[in-house]
């Protein structure tokens, strides 16, 4: 018997840091060792490439409802999205009544601006603890969910993640489950002991 099978790769990023001063290339279809060496890997095992779907040394991407901006080190919300994104929150926030899914999905829908700036996810915890308890498919979102929401498109334009940034060494962790709880032990603290942080 003969089978058949297939490997597909989404998404697949091949990063690179450059100097702008070594910039001469842009615009062009030359592409870096890394890139060469997969493509002669792929070429190699008989697989192909989307013409429409490859992209070689840009500075700028949209990938996976993000925008990285290579020049500026930074990456965000798309401005379309953006826009999307605050007219549903105040579609949703101005409703006296909405479903349990209308809920789910603006909450998925904030979550990649909430990965580029991480603590802003603090601002939400009325409507996720609302959405939570609720036991029936539809649920009236009180005073304080509400004001998450507008909370939330206030604070938008400070979701942005700086890729240039200095990393802290402080280290933290947390534990999504309901009955669990984070905790890590640094390794390079000053004497005289170490801490330990419980979130």
């Amino acid at each position: 018997p003969v089978a058949a099978w297939m490997v597909y790769i989404d998404g697949l990023d091949i990063d690179e840091l450059i100097e702008v001063v070594n910039a001469c290339w842009l615009g062009s279809h030359s592409c870096s060792d890394h890139q060469a060496f997969f493509r002669q890997v792929v070429d190699n095992f008989g697989a192909t490439l989307h013409p429409k779907k490859t992209v070689s040394r840009t500075t700028a991407s949209d990938r996976l409802g993000i925008f990285v901006d290579g020049k500026s080190m930074k990456q965000s919300l798309p401005a379309v999205r953006v826009g999307k994104l605050i007219a549903f929150t105040l579609e949703v926030q101005s409703k006296s009544c909405c479903s349990v899914k209308e809920i789910q999905i603006l909450l998925g829908l904030w979550m990649p601006a909430i990965q580029c700036r991480r603590a802003c996810v603090s601002c939400f915890h009325a409507i996720w603890k609302q959405l939570h308890r609720s036991r029936s498919w539809q649920l009236q979102l009180n005073g304080h969910a509400k004001d998450e929401l507008l909370l939330g498109i206030c604070i938008l334009p400070l979701m942005v993640n700086k890729l240039g940034a200095t990393c802290s060494d402080a280290v933290t962790a947390s534990d999504a489950s309901l009955d669990g709880a984070g905790a890590v032990a640094r390794t390079h603290l000053t004497l005289p002991t170490k801490r330990i942080l419980v979130c």
